[in-house]
């Protein structure tokens, strides 16, 4: 029996049933993250609200802007709204917190929350990512986000990874205003 022909089409099947095996423990990996994962646009769900002190009147007509700003973020924003759309621009600075503590930014994600008139979350959408930069640099956005028919009120939110020296462990800092 010719052994050679024999033994060269199971590394062919070994790797098909790697491949397969990686994919199977991914897709398990993975569907039970979904649970841990923050909530989108698609999966915002109605029992959760925005804090009351951290609701902004979302004006629907003409242009409107404002600030926002906690111990480590301030953000001044313009929007108007369009037909199904929120059309938003803005910059987002750090605070004194970071920017007296820290030297640079890993990542940073800035959000809007948007609900209903009973503070009910209809959607949460990101409006600016930034990464690899100072903590004194800006960080200006310009974007369209979807705009729910009952949408009511806005809010921020925001999570990023700051550092103090390059190579270490980076902080996270965060806002959520949701109650849940």
């Amino acid at each position: 029996m010719d052994t050679s022909r024999a033994s060269s089409g199971f590394p062919a099947l070994k790797s098909v049933n790697c491949f397969l095996l990686v994919f199977w423990l991914m897709s398990i990996f993975l569907i039970g993250c979904q649970e841990t994962l923050p909530i989108s646009a698609q999966q915002a769900t109605k029992d959760q609200t925005i804090q009351t002190s951290s609701q902004i009147p979302l004006v629907r007509s003409g242009q409107s802007s404002g600030n926002f700003q906690d111990g480590y973020v301030k953000v001044s924003y313009q929007y108007a709204p369009a037909g199904d759309s929120l059309k938003m621009s803005g910059t987002a600075w750090f605070q004194d917190a970071v920017t007296m503590n820290y030297l640079g930014v890993s990542s940073f994600d800035l959000g809007i929350l948007l609900a209903d008139a009973q503070g009910r979350v209809l959607s949460q959408q990101s409006i600016a990512t930034a990464m690899n930069i100072n903590v004194a640099e800006p960080i200006e956005f310009i974007t369209s986000v979807f705009l729910p028919p009952q949408a009511a009120f806005m809010a921020f939110t925001y999570k990023g990874q700051v550092y103090a020296a390059e190579g270490e462990n980076p902080t996270t800092i965060w806002s959520d205003p949701v109650v849940r």
